[in-house]
């Protein structure tokens, strides 16, 4: 189990090691926290923690509302606020999102599932970023996915048009796939930083992230809309500045994709 399930507590220098969670039915799960969010008061900050071990998603009877789950190793979800200097040294595998068939987003990512804005109650607005942060799990999803599907490295998705992420100085050292038994009806997005990462032009950031890791999809993997594989973001619409990408980026023949968007870099950009 999670440390926290919700909170909006700071955290400096907590380690985690060898975990074994199963997420057993919850839509939001990371080993520190499910999902850590902002007040009107607190900004919250986790600074130099990391985890260890094993990371499964295995919802057998779990069907949400219409939506989204998101999952990460270390948060889930950091609704408004910093993750800095954290390590992720688990596997994500994701193996079962629900057994209906209810149109589920999902978002994951090595470090923190999704990052978001919290809007305070005069209509200002702390945003997320993440700094400093390396990933060496691999993040493989295995699932049947009901509408669109986000991994990455460091972050699954900031989701929002509306957000000013930056996303600074992290890499990645883990495998992000694909494999049988996953298939996605919707949209895929993948890649060794960011799954899908948007925001406020010319306020969001992303900069100074390398990737060093295969990016795949393979076996018997199905995308019956559009693949978009990078390898550092998979679908980005903001800048990304001096960032490198040191590693493989490869669809497997035997994988069934309706239309896919492959790049060194990005699989699509629009800004």
């Amino acid at each position: 189990a999670p440390l926290f399930g919700i909170t909006s507590a700071s955290f400096k220098g907590v380690h985690l090691e060898d975990i074994n969670i199963s997420t057993n039915n919850i839509g939001i799960m990371g080993a520190l926290a499910c999902t850590i969010t902002a007040t009107d008061a607190v900004s919250p900050k986790v600074e130099n923690c990391s985890v260890s071990g094993t990371f499964t998603v295995n919802n057998e009877t779990y069907a949400p509302a219409k939506g989204s789950v998101a999952y990460g190793a270390l948060v889930g979800k950091l609704l408004g606020g910093v993750i800095d200097g954290c390590v992720n040294n688990a596997t994500v595998d994701i193996l079962k999102i629900i057994n209906n068939t209810t149109s589920t987003t999902i978002y994951c990512g090595g470090v923190v599932g999704m990052i978001t804005v919290f809007t305070k109650s005069d209509k200002s607005e702390i945003y997320s970023d993440v700094y400093n942060s390396v990933n060496y799990g691999a993040v493989t999803l295995k699932s049947t996915v009901t509408n669109n599907a986000y991994l990455g490295g460091i972050v699954g998705s900031s989701g929002d048009d509306n957000l000013s992420p930056q996303i600074l100085s992290c890499e990645n050292y883990g495998v992000i796939s694909a494999d049988d038994g996953a298939n996605i009806t919707g949209s895929f997005a993948l890649a060794g930083i960011g799954g899908y990462v948007t925001g406020i032009k010319g306020v969001a950031l992303t900069e100074h992230n390398t990737n060093h890791a295969l990016i795949t999809v393979k076996g018997n993997a199905t995308v019956s809309d559009e693949l978009q594989m990078g390898g550092l973001f998979g679908n980005m619409k903001i800048p990304v500045n001096n960032s490198e990408n040191k590693g493989m980026i490869h669809v497997e023949p035997t994988a069934k994709i309706a239309t896919a968007n492959v790049g060194g870099i990005l699989g699509v950009g629009l800004l």
